[in-house]
């Protein structure tokens, strides 16, 4: 299954699962009348704003109150469903996080280089990988882009940089899997 379809069809779930918990563990007669009662504090505060501040500020106070009520009503639910949002997150960051990079297909090496160093930065790779554009590239503003791709299997880079090299593992394969990146 496509990756986006897969995210698609899970964020379905989760919306699907979080209306039937909200649903079946609050009392939905009495929200709603907490709600409508709290839109007719509003409406009273608005009048009242200018004509009688203090008595605006109480009915504030009763708002707040009703507020209250409301937010401890949905709370159940809230918890119900924090905890498995939190794991189907984890897995999701686990099992989506990353694509792989497949064979045949182009993709981008950037390298990152302080200011004020080399012009230039190269890269090779064991086994040879196709260079789609030429192995030796210029560092502009403070990145080196490499278009690169192969065959499927586990290949080394080296970044060629100011007389020093410095190596990465890569993996190129047809199944979700992948290298680790760096941050």
């Amino acid at each position: 299954m496509h990756p986006a379809l897969a995210i698609l069809l899970i964020s379905f779930i989760i919306t699907l699962m979080i209306t039937l918990i909200y649903k079946f563990t609050t009392d939905q007669k009495n929200m709603k009348k907490i709600k409508d009662e709290m839109k007719e504090y509003q409406k009273k505060i608005k009048t009242l704003g200018k004509e009688d501040p203090q008595k605006a500020m109480s009915l504030q106070k009763e708002a707040m109150k009703r507020n209250m009520e409301y937010m401890k009503s949905s709370f159940k639910s809230t918890l119900y469903t924090f905890i498995p949002i939190i794991i189907i997150f984890g897995w999701l960051n686990a099992h989506m996080a990353y694509y792989q990079i497949e064979p045949n297909q182009p993709f981008e090496v950037s390298a990152f280089f302080a200011e004020g160093h080399a012009p230039t930065a190269s890269i090779e790779s064991i086994p040879d990988l196709e260079t789609i554009n030429n192995a030796t590239q210029p560092i502009s503003e403070g990145k080196a882009v490499w278009q690169l791709k192969g065959e499927e299997g586990e290949y080394k880079l080296t970044v060629n940089y100011n007389n020093e090299q410095y190596e990465k593992s890569l993996l190129i394969s047809y199944e979700l899997k992948y290298e680790e990146p760096e941050k």
